[in-house]
């Protein structure tokens, strides 16, 4: 729908320079081990409730940090909330000296964040308020909790003036202050769907408080973003910090990585009990390493941390809390927790002049394991961080190390990393040796594909091995691997699909979405699902000639109410049957015009002047990340398409639009290649597709070999439409062109239809009637723009008037009408 968003360059920071590390070593020589948690008072939702003067609850944050001291805890991390500053500066600093002296009287240091990304909540809450806060959703962690500045004023420059008062005024008065022990000053830049949209933010951000000159450090912790944007932290941070949830292992392996830059390393967020995290092994390892360490939660309460991230409205409390230590009246949640905890703070003194924190002090030797479908055995080493699909890799150098993996069908694709200091595997198929492979790159690839097909149907192994080898130009030679991915079925033959398309016809018709939907949420939910207004708009499709429809559905629409969805779905289906039109279902998405994640319920109302200001993906750039949450989208698929695998009115399946227009690029690959195997489990008897537009070069390879008919979207003018007919007739295969249309671009119906029929290419324009989803504003267009004379999509005003006459004629004449 749009080009993706491009890479924000990084710029020259100016003023007093990241301290030498040698200064960061003599300041970290005279700490004791930093061990403490991130903090918020149990009786506060967020940090605008923790931060505000209604709100501010001294009793409570004394009686809390009584209970860390007892814990043997010395630091804690505390987030300050911009807007509470900005509406009253003197007071929140006034709150903020005051909880400095709470924690000193408990011997606790403190280490503030200025900035913050993450939003939260159904749905999030991507911009913080003052005055009451949402309660606490039931379920749900952290379901109140608000950024700062807030999202908007990352990206707007006009509020940075503000921005950088608050954090001159916040460093420059408490830059001297020995209860402040450092500056975190961004936490999770990026997150909530911002991606490098924040790095000019995080550059200016150090500039501001680097200027105010403060005696301790300052830091901003890679979680895992970019990694532009994570290495522009670490280059900017006086001290090295991260975040790692999962196990010791993981966590090793981060400790170990962030070693490497030769600075101390504090540990800013860890502990996640069903990721693996266990106190009393996790916290001596940090211990042993030197390196300080910050847990996420004390005591559990308005925050709702004992839920898992990925919690949903109304679940039960969790057998195994995520985070936290205490309940709410002081009991532990597990006493034999803190006993471990106060065994391993009862001496902070770090021995510096035995050991050299620089280096790592502890031995990986790891027991076999099993993880992402791959059995490793000893010597192989688990390392967690952004880039690697799911987070995570395992790593070997030592040469007769195996992994191996066991998998039925006719393919598999071994994901591996690519890099300088990876070296040559030995590959193994069912006992018989394969080619070596070289893992080696100039640059680093995390998600290098290496596939295996043609095999014969049934059960096989596959082994991998460190041979120890490498090229000569390799600086190592490390094997690193990722996950193992059964391939899906074969895709049709040439011969099948071009049956299908002699069957199908000439298909014309347009992406569709009714006028008084502004997003695909508001188009299927139950409160919105408009048939009236369907029926009506799809007759004036079926006058135009059109035959076909593509649709979005929602992910998050079905996962609240499957059945629901399903009678809705086939309300539409009867719909367009109705009149003549067959439908192309669009299953995923990663479009995200309005900046946010999908969620059910009443829908913000469109931005004046913007293209799409409601838009939201499908099922959302979190879940396409993350393959512990992807049981529910594969069930949406197998429900989906199983259910409508023989219907006659589906004439295809487009299973996801624009993979990769988002923050993950090629990162959504692996969602993709998983929603082709899924939706072929279902055996439809319609084509699947996914159509290149434009984007990352990895999905758009993956979309073209598993497509069993070839579709694209292509935005411009005749010429442009040409080349793209003839780029993708090479396939060989039928072509559907997805979306096209754009009249400020030079799209124009006589030339461009005609040339659709004359090539026999199926066609779908951008959008029909004139509404909520405001699509005659260009993709550019900002708030409060006026109509434009000339429209970029849409063909008719919602009254069903064209929008020209002259066009309407073309196209019946065209399509036979």
């Amino acid at each position: 729908m749009t080009p993706a968003v491009p890479l924000i360059m990084s710029s020259l920071l100016a003023g007093p320079t990241t301290w030498p590390a040698e200064r960061a070593w003599e300041w970290y020589r005279a700490q004791p081990w930093l061990v403490g948690c991130n903090y918020v008072p149990s009786s506060a939702a967020n940090t605008t409730e923790f931060w505000s003067a209604a709100t501010f609850d001294a009793v409570t944050i004394d009686r809390e940090l009584g209970w860390a001291q007892t814990l043997g805890f010395n630091v804690v991390r505390v987030f300050v909330q911009y807007l509470v500053w900005h509406d009253d500066p003197a007071g929140t600093e006034r709150r903020f000296d005051q909880f400095l002296a709470i924690a000193n009287r408990h011997h606790i240091r403190v280490m503030p964040v200025l900035f913050d990304d993450c939003s939260f909540g159904d749905p999030p809450v991507t911009e913080p308020h003052l005055g009451p806060q949402r309660e606490p959703v039931p379920g749900m962690i952290l379901p109140s909790w608000t950024p700062s500045p807030g999202l908007r004023a990352v990206e707007d420059r006009g509020a940075w003036p503000d921005l950088e008062k608050y954090v001159r005024a916040m460093v420059g008065r408490f830059g001297q202050d020995p209860r402040v022990v450092l500056w975190d000053l961004y936490n999770e830049p990026g997150n909530s769907g911002l991606g490098d949209r924040s790095l000019p933010l995080v550059e200016a951000t150090f500039t501001w408080a680097r200027e105010s000159r403060p005696s301790q450090p300052l830091t901003m912790g890679p979680w895992g973003a970019s990694a532009a944007l994570s290495q522009r932290q670490i280059e900017l941070s006086d001290i090295v910090s991260f975040h790692c949830y999962g196990n010791r292992d993981g966590l090793r392996s981060a400790i170990e990585r962030f070693k490497r830059h030769g600075r101390p390393v504090v540990c800013t967020e860890w502990m996640a009990r069903p990721l693996g995290s266990v106190w009393s092994t996790d916290l001596s390892l940090l211990r042993d390493e030197g390196v300080g360490c910050l847990s996420w939660g004390l005591v559990n309460g308005r925050t709702q941390c004992q839920f898992g991230w990925s919690s949903k409205r109304g679940a039960p409390q969790p057998a195994v809390w995520f985070h936290d230590l205490y309940h709410r009246d002081g009991q532990p949640y597990d006493p034999a927790e803190h006993t471990a905890i106060r065994a391993l703070t009862h001496d902070t003194a770090l021995d510096f002049a035995h050991r050299d924190y620089r280096q790592m002090q502890t031995r990986p030797g790891l027991p076999a394991h099993d993880d992402a479908g791959i059995a490793f055995g000893d010597g192989w080493t688990r390392w967690t961080g952004s880039g690697p699909l799911g987070g995570a890799l395992h790593f070997c150098r030592e040469a007769g190390g195996t992994a191996r993996i066991r998998f039925a069908g006719t393919g598999l694709a071994l994901v591996h990393k690519s890099g300088p200091d990876c070296g040559i595997a030995g590959l193994a198929l069912d006992g018989r040796d394969l080619p070596p492979l070289d893992t080696f790159g100039p640059t680093v690839a995390w998600n290098q594909r290496h596939r295996l097909t043609g095999l014969a149907p049934g059960q096989h192994e596959l082994v991998v091995s460190v041979t120890g080898d490498k090229r000569a130009d390799a600086t190592d030679a490390y094997v690193q691997l990722v996950a193992a991915e059964p391939l899906p079925a074969t895709r049709w033959t040439t011969e099948r699909a071009a049956q299908w398309s002699a069957r199908a016809g000439w298909l014309v018709g347009c992406n569709y979405l009714p006028s008084s939907a502004v997003n695909d949420v508001e188009m299927w939910q139950a409160a919105t699902f408009d048939q009236p207004t369907m029926d009506r708009e799809l007759g004036w499709a079926q006058g135009l000639g059109f035959n076909s429809l593509r649709v979005f559905l929602n992910y998050v629409v079905w996962a609240d109410d499957p059945a629901g969805f399903r009678a809705r779905f086939e309300a539409f289906l009867a719909l367009a049957a109705k009149h003549g039109q067959s439908v192309m279902p669009v299953l995923f998405d990663d479009c995200a015009f309005a900046g946010r994640e999908p969620s059910v319920g009443p829908q913000p109302d469109p931005v004046t002047g913007v293209h799409n200001s409601g838009w939201v993906p499908s099922p959302g750039h979190g879940i396409v990340a993350d393959r512990t949450r992807w049981a529910g989208p594969e069930a949406f698929v197998k429900d989906l398409v199983g259910t409508h695998a023989d219907d006659p009115r589906i004439v295809a399946w487009d299973l996801y639009n624009e993979p990769g227009n988002c923050a993950h690029g090629d990162g959504s690959e692996p969602f993709l290649a998983a929603t082709f195997g899924w939706a072929r489990a279902a055996a439809p008897s319609q084509p699947l597709t996914a159509g290149p537009w434009g984007g990352p070069a990895g999905c758009a390879r993956t979309m073209l070999a598993l497509s069993d008919v070839v579709s694209f979207h292509r935005y411009g003018d005749v010429q442009a439409l040409r080349s793209a007919i003839d780029e993708f007739a090479a396939q060989g295969r039928p072509l559907l062109c997805t979306e096209w249309m754009s009249r400020v671009l030079g799209s124009r119906w006589a030339t461009d239809l005609a040339l659709l029929r004359e090539k026999q290419v199926g066609s779908y324009c951008w959008g029909l009637v004139a509404g909520r989803t405001q699509t005659y504003m260009p993709w550019g267009s900002k708030p409060g723009d006026p109509a434009p004379k000339v429209w970029h999509h849409d063909l008719l005003r919602a009254d069903g008037t064209a929008f020209d006459p002259a066009e309407v004629e073309a196209i019946r004449r065209i399509a036979g009408k």
